[in-house]
């Protein structure tokens, strides 16, 4: 990860994310990228989410430069 949540760790920035356990639409990660987060973990234990809901919102974090947690 040479970008993103790494790069400002390394600079010792601020690091703004949330926990998603409720939605199941990739639309949470656009709105997380416009809202300026940095990483979204995403709550497997607690929450509704298949292995596939969890891939793809993994994968449209990826591509918005969210760093994602489950």
């Amino acid at each position: 990860m040479k970008g993103g949540l790494r790069a400002k760790l390394d600079e010792g920035q601020i690091c703004y994310g949330m926990g998603i356990r409720i939605s199941k639409s990739v639309e949470i990660v656009r709105l997380a990228r416009d809202c300026g987060y940095d990483w979204l973990f995403f709550d497997h234990e607690h929450g509704p989410h298949s292995w596939d809901a969890i891939s793809q919102l993994c994968l449209a974090s990826i591509e918005a430069d969210i760093s994602p947690f489950v």
